[in-house]
């Protein structure tokens, strides 16, 4: 019996990221093709995080480097207003989270809108669970959750997406007293544990879930003044867990290795921010991967990268001073992209443009992958592809035995025959359903029982799909003749179970001696600590296979049972909540985080939806909307849960139209916009100032409160006219934007 394997095989466990602004502990990366996976055809990596770094493999050699060429382009884009963020952090789907002091509020700025909508707190001033007071580091993991360090209430909090109280993880006690500098670094890492600092001890603390009380992790050298104002620290991490600090007091990063006290300068000039020292001030940082640093210092607008081991940095941008100047906030995103906090009301994004070769033509046959830098230094192992040759057949296997009919312990050697087994094929001997033997094309043992069926599993290349088919060789069903020597079998009182339900087995001895030893397997491995007739277990897995093996006075000293296969169903239980992001007409495949038995879904609303009664759905929705699944395993129960698709709509200009009646571009109007916004105002200026067209309250999209391109009844002139747009949006605030429009005819 064949059957295809997914072509996605992990050999290698994902590095850990560095954690800045957005707890992201692996990315996405994966080997496409041009036509097929044989020789001539180009294998392609792909993932959605910007790459900078490509190392192909070949049966675990490395074969080719790409290396990739950025840029950052400048001036920056606007994309937040009206706020003046202490903090900022990014998803992976590119929604801007950001604190907005005024409201006491996060606000979730999605991608084409320069308006955000409040998702955390937004309920006044205050120490509820539902309100903030003073946030000073927020961060975003890939699941969904919000991590919150609330410091004039003393607490880090975690926020789910759709709930509108937050948890509080830990309480800070780091109020002593209120120095200039707020404490401000806040690091959540992808095993759960939380760092944070006190500025007024110096001291890096670690918070393991569960523990009562945080550790001190690291400690900083002492300021040099008495009267020194402490300033706050930022805390990030690399690839290989180690922390990093920014001390604003003294200009510094320290790096402090993982598991060490101390720290050592890896940038700075170590000078004291004292008085009215005037020199460059630090406000924030990032962290890449393989440690290198970006600094960007808020009184001369500048970003500065660190390399490594390097003594000084060099400027790699000078942000747009029409923004305004730097506040002590940046963060980036899975593409490279910078965001800087622009005092006095903006957030200002810095694209970085990025090129690689993402192909390879292999030419020799084998196992291929990849290991891909990103842009921000993280490191991942793609899934393998098994390249073949044109004339590459279908594997498959049969096997023999020297003897199927045997007293007990005579040794039977199976032997596999295989066709097109392709390179390094793999072999899984399977007795009653339990592994044996090794991956090897040949099979020995002495100790079966009667009705013991053996087999083989054959792993080898499919062909040209790149990946794997698994063929499963004829069962040989084994006669055994105990010649009047001891025997066991066993029973169950339930083969089929929900959950945790405590399922007993008995053995049963024939001709044994009158106190036999018992062996119970689970999976063909000794159960620890149970020597008796009978085994109790509430904690059995779908699939597992009980055995049981007795040493007595028979010939071989042992006698092995039948084996007993057991079906368990686990009830359903549903991950958190999950939001997704498209733009206004794309759809997206909906990936719920499940586990248990599954028998039957269902998704409402299902109007939307390409099936609404399977896992994996393609929603088309045209407004944002909160689908909810159901899942049941039969008999053992259900659960639901939520997926929010949160569509948006960028706001769409066009710079051009063609009034001459051909259906096609005829009438200048706004085309799209955000959810819920109208135009407040559309009025398009002539070369000399004067109105040559004007309109009010319209909706985004409609053409019909459009200019025709008429001025008085006649043709205007083609050339250049200039606009301006008032856009009123779904949260009540307001945005100017200007543009030129080229009239041609």
């Amino acid at each position: 019996m064949k059957r295809l394997l997914p072509r996605l095989f992990s050999f290698f466990l994902p590095l850990t990221p560095a954690l800045n602004g957005m707890a992201q502990c692996s990315f996405p990366l994966t080997i496409n093709t041009s036509k097929d996976y044989c020789l001539g055809s180009s294998l392609f990596l792909s993932s959605d995080h910007a790459l900078r770094k490509i190392v192909w493999y070949r049966n675990g050699q490395p074969i080719d480097s790409t290396f990739g060429a950025q840029s950052l382009d400048t001036p920056g884009i606007l994309v937040a207003t009206n706020i003046s963020p202490s903090t900022i952090c990014l998803d992976t789907a590119g929604n801007l989270y950001a604190f907005d002091p005024n409201a006491f509020a996060i606000r979730k700025f999605t991608p084409g809108s320069t308006t955000g909508t409040i998702v955390a707190g937004g309920d006044g001033k205050g120490s509820a669970a539902n309100q903030l007071n003073n946030v000073v580091t927020i961060y975003m993991d890939d699941q969904g959750f919000l991590y919150t360090w609330d410091t004039f209430n003393d607490r880090i909090q975690k926020w789910s997406p759709k709930e509108t109280d937050g948890t509080t993880l830990l309480t800070t006690n780091v109020l002593l007293n209120f120095y200039v500098g707020d404490p401000h670094g806040m690091l959540p890492d992808c095993d759960g544990n939380m760092y944070y600092n006190n500025n007024i001890t110096r001291k890096v603390m670690k918070w393991t879930p569960g523990a009562d009380s945080p550790v001190t992790y690291a400690t900083l050298p002492p300021l040099q003044y008495a009267n020194q104002a402490p300033f706050w620290l930022s805390l990030q991490k690399d690839a290989a867990g180690n922390l990093f600090v920014l001390d604003v007091a003294s200009n510094t990063v320290w790096r402090i290795p993982q598991g060490s006290p101390n720290g050592t300068t890896v940038a700075g000039n170590g000078q004291i921010v004292y008085g009215n020292n005037t020199q460059s001030l630090a406000g924030d940082f990032w962290v890449d991967g393989d440690d290198t640093l970006f600094i960007d210092y808020v009184n001369t607008n500048t970003l500065v990268r660190w390399a490594p081991g390097a003594t000084q940095g060099t400027t790699v941008l000078n942000t747009n001073p029409a923004f305004g100047s730097n506040a002590e906030a940046m963060s980036r995103d899975i593409r490279g992209n910078f965001y800087i906090g622009q005092s006095p009301h903006s957030i200002v994004e810095y694209k970085l443009t990025t090129a690689i070769d993402s192909s390879l033509t292999p030419g020799e046959t084998g196992i291929y992958y990849a290991v891909a830098t990103d842009v921000l230094g993280h490191t991942q192992t793609s899934d393998s592809v098994y390249v073949n040759n044109t004339q590459a057949g279908t594997p498959s296997i049969t096997i023999t035995a020297t003897a199927t009919s045997t007293p007990v312990c005579t040794p039977i050697t199976f032997t596999a025959q295989t066709t097109d087994p392709g390179p390094d094929p793999s072999y899984q001997w399977d007795v009653s359903g339990i592994h044996a033997g090794t991956s090897s094309p040949t099979y020995t043992y002495n100790l079966f029982a009667d009705g013991d069926q053996v087999y083989c599993i054959l792993t080898a290349p499919a062909g040209c799909t790149g990946g794997l088919l698994q063929d499963t060789s004829n069962k040989i069903t084994l006669l055994i003749d105990p010649h009047g020597t001891a025997a066991v079998t066993i029973s169950a009182s339930d083969t089929t179970a929900c959950g945790t339900i405590p399922v007993i087995f008995d053995a049963h001895v024939t001709n044994g001696s009158a106190q036999p030893t018992f062996q119970w397997l689970l999976d063909g491995n000794p159960v620890p600590g149970d020597d008796s007739a009978a085994y109790h277990t509430d904690s059995l897995r779908n699939g597992d296979i009980v055995t049981c093996v007795i040493t007595s006075d028979d010939v071989c000293g042992l006698a092995k049972s039948n084996s007993i296969p057991v079906h368990i169903i686990t009830p359903p239980t549903i991950g958190p909540n999950q939001t997704l992001s498209i733009r206004y007409g794309q759809t997206v495949t909906l990936n719920p985080d499940v586990t248990g038995t599954i028998d039957s879904w269902l998704w409402t609303p299902g109007a939307t939806l390409s099936d609404s009664t399977i896992e994996n759905p393609i929603a088309s929705p045209r407004t944002t909307t909160d689908y909810k699944f159901t899942i049941t395993a039969t008999g053992c129960g259900t659960d639901s849960g939520y997926i929010l698709v949160d569509v948006y709509t960028p706001l769409s200009i066009p710079n051009a139209f063609t009034p001459n009646g051909d259906g096609h571009n005829d009438i200048f109007y706004v085309l799209t916009g955000p959810t819920g916004s109208q135009i407040e105002q559309l009025t398009v200026f002539g070369r000399w100032g004067q109105i040559v067209f004007q309109t009010h309250d319209a909706t985004p999209g409609d053409p019909s409160r459009g200019w025709n391109g008429y001025l008085d009844g006649q043709p205007a002139p083609p050339g250049t006219y200039i606009y301006q747009l008032v856009m009123r949006f779904s949260d009540g605030s307001k945005q100017v934007y200007k543009g030129t429009l080229l009239l041609i005819r």
